[in-house]
Order: structure tokens, then C-alpha cells, then sequence
């Protein structure tokens, strides 16, 4: 077979975040890096990033680490 979307071949790459950046926490995330679940009044709200590590971030306020597919 020939052809094919390169697109489609491409591993999701997570987003890049930085300090200082606001995030949202998604509705849809479920647990912080210490696999504690994540209380349903974090999720929806805005944080400030404050590190950025690998697939993590940690958001001022809540002083948790969350999963970068978890925040937008």
C-alpha cells in the first residue's frame, strides 16, 4: 500500500507548557501524580503553572502535580 497520511502515523505529542501559564484542569482528569484523586472542585477551574516536568505540571494553588493530557 502507498500513500498514507503522514498525520496519522505521528505519535501525539503533549502540549508545552511554562511557568506562569494558566491552565484549566479538564473535567475528565482523574488522578494527581501521587494517584490520589483529583476532587471534582479542582477540575474546570485555572491554575497557574508553576513547573514543568516530563508529562507533569505543577499548578499553583492546589500545589499538585497533574498530567499534562489532564490540563488545557
Amino acid at each position: 500500500m502507498q500513500g498514507g497520511s503522514a498525520a496519522s502515523n505521528k505519535p501525539s505529542k503533549p502540549k508545552s507548557f511554562k511557568p506562569e501559564q494558566k491552565v484549566t484542569v479538564k473535567k475528565s482528569a482523574s488522578k494527581f501524580a501521587t494517584d490520589e484523586s483529583i476532587a471534582s472542585f479542582v477540575k474546570g477551574n485555572s491554575y497557574k503553572v508553576k513547573q514543568v516536568k516530563s508529562d507533569w505540571v505543577l499548578l499553583d494553588g492546589i500545589m499538585s502535580w497533574v498530567r499534562k493530557k489532564d490540563v488545557y
